[in-house]
């Protein structure tokens, strides 16, 4: 605090005040110009029994306001920190003076300014007691020297400088004395200084890896940071470097390390890529490892480690050096001077997936939600509805990490009973098999076993497959047949019954029905309508050597609990006939097709039955071997071909099986 320092006209209009007051102590103000860049008003109040002089308003050019200024036209970078010596004349043990930016509420239609941003970047305090203000302890006044730092906004933009004055806790005057312009790159500050960002060989094709948890580091990359005279990277800065700001910035901050691991992970979900502490010239500054500064002495080259902690993370580097001048110089990546932070990984497309995984597959669609897989070809829409920012996260495989193809479908089966998936890989399709902690249960859809608990890209369900009994010799059953994965409930095998009815060729047909079952599992029919074979009675045949065989139709009539312990009857019911273009017609080697039965319907046949009123011919059908593949056609093959007489079914109704595959 200093006393006796204030120009002269001054002391004139506090006599001036004073002697007024003497007259109507309530309150005087007289009002005095000197020049046009400073106006004062000053007034007197009688407060406590003591009387009090202020300069209520000051309005004044910036260089005035502070002996070190933001400057006309000059750039600065958002958070800039500089010194200003303040000097003003408060009022008593009660003003506040603040200093801060606002954004230009009329130029924010046009793109400029941050609306509604105020940001403070200064406030100064200073207490003056009565007995120094004038006429109070013989002083002509009370000048309050003081140190303020000012803090440029966070983010470019141009604002306005606003003081603010405050008296007893209450606003008295807000009052516009400049403007200031915050740019983003702010190269033009010091254009004899360049600072670089040089990432390490092989970043083109890093990627990002996690661990089992989201604390522990998967992987990591250092990048170099240099400052040398521009355009000589062997020559040191002409200015010294006080300082390094580093910053991640736009971090990710996705659950788990991939789509499904850990199952239950914590929200809300940690940044995937931190600044390493263990740096000795780097000092971490935040609890969440994105920002750092370097500050020791003449340090030009230095290395900053980015640790992964997400198979999936993203974020860009960001480091400002600050000059022993004060002014910033924002790096830039070496060979890219319109560049000024370095992606991590790699992403010149700005989709959050690394340039090097895209690169891998050749990918033409590169929007992070493409879901463009087209291998096996079908007649339904592309994709398995992963997205493809999904499917370069991954997933948790058995207990392993697996980036998954953008090209090829991918279909989840959980395998409950570990039955395998049978054939159904013939399709073409990425069948990944998963352990029951690699899913969790929830979603929105009819099937609830979901594989992307981590994930903000919509469900991925898997198939539910386990062993089961079924009644009436079924080997399998998908409850919600014939739809997409997430309409599928379960899917059971009865391998009590393959063994029961094929006998030592069992497991041939229950890898068959798996593959049956999955395939219904994903949208593939029957090769015909079920409704068009048909059920009959009684049946006899005729042998080659001219007796016949009857095949007899009765059941025992059910009792009052449903149960069949009443006299034996006659029934309709007991024999399935195949027909032409059924269930059983099409590709015979197609595991969609039915490959056991009573008869099929042959004009030439020596078998005959009752069917709708009429007798109709026919011959024994037998068991063909199981499918082992999958159809592209609706063509009868085998015993199924038409150009042979008898075949047992002919084309298929419907067929093209692969052609129907859908997984969304």
């Amino acid at each position: 605090m200093r006393k006796g320092h204030m120009a002269f006209p001054l002391l004139v209009l506090l006599a001036a005040a004073w002697a007024q007051y003497k007259n109507d102590p309530a309150l005087v103000s007289i009002a005095g110009a000197f020049g046009a860049k400073c106006v004062i008003s000053v007034s007197a109040a009688r407060m406590g029994g003591q009387t009090y002089f202020r300069a209520s308003r000051i309005n004044a050019a910036i260089g005035s306001l502070f002996g070190v200024k933001p400057e006309s036209g000059r750039c600065y970078a958002p958070g800039t920190v500089f010194p200003a010596p303040t000097k003003n004349t408060y009022e008593g043990h009660a003003l506040v003076r603040t200093v801060r930016t606002e954004a230009n509420p009329w130029l924010e239609g046009i793109g400029f300014g941050t609306p509604g941003h105020t940001s403070t970047i200064g406030e100064m305090f200073t207490e003056c007691k009565p007995e120094d203000w004038g006429f109070c302890g013989g002083c002509s006044d009370c000048t309050c020297a003081g140190n303020c730092t000012i803090k440029m906004p966070p983010g470019p933009g141009r604002y306005r400088l606003v003081v603010v004055t405050k008296h007893l806790g209450e606003i008295e005057k807000t009052e516009i004395v400049g403007e200031v312009t915050i740019s983003e790159s702010c190269q033009n500050v010091s254009p004899d200084t360049e600072v670089e960002l040089i990432p390490p060989a092989g970043y083109d094709n890093w990627l990002p890896q996690a661990d089992e948890d989201e604390h522990t580091r998967g992987n990591y990359i250092d990048v170099e940071v240099v400052a040398h005279k521009k355009g000589d990277p062997n020559a040191p800065p002409p200015k010294k470097v006080l300082r390094y700001k580093i910053e991640l910035q736009g971090t990710s901050k996705e659950k788990g390390v991939d789509l499904n691991w850990p199952p239950n992970s914590p929200e809300p979900a940690d940044f995937d890529m931190k600044i390493d502490e263990d740096n000795p010239l780097v000092r971490v500054v935040d609890d969440k490892g994105q920002a750092a500064k370097a500050d020791q002495p003449d340090l030009t080259d230095f290395s900053v480690t980015v640790n992964s902690y997400d198979w999936g993370g993203y974020t860009k580097l960001r480091v400002t050096a600050e000059l022993e001048d004060n002014s910033p110089v924002v790096a830039h990546v070496r060979g890219h001077s319109d560049q000024n932070s370095l992606a991590i990984p790699k992403d010149d497309n700005s989709n959050h997936i690394a340039d090097g995984w895209e690169r891998l597959f050749k990918i033409k669609n590169t929007d992070a939600s493409a879901d463009d897989d087209d291998k096996p070809k079908s007649d339904g829409p592309d994709g398995d509805s992963i997205k493809l920012y999904d499917e370069y996260r991954g997933f948790h495989i058995q207990g392993q990490h697996e980036f998954l193809s953008p090209e090829i479908k991918d279909l989840f089966v959980w395998d409950q009973d570990k039955l395998g998936v049978g054939v159904y890989r013939v399709t073409g399709v990425n069948v990944h098999v998963i352990k029951e902690n690699e899913r969790t249960t929830g979603g929105a859809s009819k099937n609830d076993k979901i594989v992307t608990p981590n994930g903000s890209h919509g469900d991925v369900c898997a198939l539910w497959l386990k062993k089961g009994p079924l009644e009436n010799g079924v080997i399998g059953e998908t409850v919600g047949a014939n739809d997409v994965p997430c309409n599928i409930e379960s899917t059971t095998i009865d391998e009590a019954a393959a063994k029961a009815i094929f006998g030592a060729e069992w497991q041939a047909y229950v890898q068959s029905s798996i593959a049956h079952e999955l395939s219904h599992a994903t949208n593939v029919k029957h090769h015909g309508p079920n409704e068009l074979d048909y059920a009959i009675g009684d049946a006899r045949c005729r042998e080659p050597d001219g007796t016949v065989t009857r095949y007899t139709c009765t059941r025992r009539a059910p009792d009052k609990n449903g149960k069949p312990s009443g006299p034996v009857q006659p029934a309709d019911d007991c024999f399935e006939v195949a027909v032409k273009g059924g269930k059983y017609s099409g590709n015979d080697q197609c595991w969609m097709r039915y490959d056991k039965t009573n008869f099929y319907e042959d004009p030439t046949g020596a078998c005959e039955w009752q069917h709708n009123g009429r007798t109709v011919y026919g011959s024994l059908y037998g068991q063909d071997p199981p499918g082992m593949h999958i159809c592209e056609s609706q063509e009868g093959t085998g015993v199924n071909d038409p150009n042979k007489h008898p075949n047992k079914a002919g084309n298929a109704t419907y067929g093209k099986c692969k052609q129907q595959l859908r997984l969304k």
